[in-house]
């Protein structure tokens, strides 16, 4: 018997500017510091290196940001990470991004953890 798929909903790019949608930008100077090509995140681009790879992760207006994004939340470790974006900053991203269910709901869960272990710690 063939396989039966179903249509992919692919949701529709929101518009507006960054700031409209809720979204700023990164500080790239943490993630400036990462080789993203040693993780692999090139291996479809040939004419991608880091520098233009940090562009697109920096700017929400560049059609490719989500694409980035997913990337890197796919292939960094979460170790290395959250030693360059803020729990902040990952909120937003994950807003902002739809990864592979079972990615998604791991970042998802780590993120509500590390959200709940802020605030626990004390001053």
């Amino acid at each position: 018997m063939p396989y039966r798929t179903s249509p992919i909903h692919v949701p529709e790019r929101e518009s507006g500017s960054a700031s409209d949608r809720g979204v700023a930008p990164i500080d790239a100077t943490r993630l400036s510091r990462l080789d993203f090509a040693h993780f692999g995140l090139f291996w479809d681009r040939p004419g991608m290196n880091n520098d233009r790879f940090l562009a697109i992760l920096s700017d929400p207006s560049n059609p490719e940001h989500r694409w980035a994004w997913v990337r890197t939340l796919e292939r960094i470790p979460s170790s290395v990470l959250t030693r360059n974006v803020t729990l902040s900053e990952l909120q937003r991203i994950i807003r902002l991004v739809r990864l592979r269910p079972p990615l998604q709901g791991a970042w998802e869960s780590a993120i509500d953890y590390w959200s709940q272990e802020t605030r626990r710690r004390p001053e």
